[in-house]
């Protein structure tokens, strides 16, 4: 999520703001979406729990390969085409939350 927001403040980076009204708003410091569940499987979550499952399922969605684009050696296109399949999994979680079916992801 640090690829594609800033943390302090909860708002995705400048060139990427554009997708910030479809996402939703972010909560500071986790970046946790304020549409993210409260509950799992009929069970409250404290905030803990809710960010770590966010994390865990942010990551299902973006896959292994995450990693190498947060590092030194990431190219800029790297960078953006991972910022890219962030935001299309967030889009595919928020759609799941709602029980809808993405038509555009892009």
């Amino acid at each position: 999520m640090l690829l594609i927001a800033d943390p302090e403040y909860g708002r995705l980076k400048e060139p990427l703001q554009d997708w910030a009204e479809r996402i939703g708003p972010l909560s500071p410091g986790s970046l946790l979406p304020l549409w993210w569940p409260e509950q799992a499987e009929g069970q409250c979550l404290t905030q803990e729990e809710r960010v770590a499952f966010f994390n865990w399922e942010i990551e299902v969605w973006v896959g292994p390969s995450w990693k190498s684009a947060v590092g030194d050696t990431a190219s800029p296109n790297e960078v953006r085409l991972m910022q890219r399949r962030v935001l299309q999994s967030l889009l595919q979680l928020l759609y799941g939350a709602l029980g809808e079916t993405p038509t555009n992801l892009d």
